[in-house]
């Protein structure tokens, strides 16, 4: 994906894929987007929860998304 204002450019596994395409739609918690991609992948939801939890830290300091209250 490229960031419109900076141009850089990010690249995202499968996992991350799914999990923008989900955030693009509605905002979710770090722990319901997890749920989803542990399913989605069938994957247990503890091999998934330390990933996205990365993935938004990640998404977040490249000014990609934003933390809700």
């Amino acid at each position: 994906m490229i960031h419109a204002s900076s141009g850089a450019i990010h690249r995202l596994n499968a996992c991350g894929k799914v999990a923008w395409q989900l955030l693009q739609q509605e905002p979710l918690s770090g722990y319901a987007l997890s749920d989803v991609i542990a399913a989605y992948f069938n994957v247990p939801l503890a091999e998934v929860t330390t990933d996205i939890a990365r993935l938004l830290m990640a998404l977040s300091q490249a000014d990609l998304v934003i933390k809700q209250q």
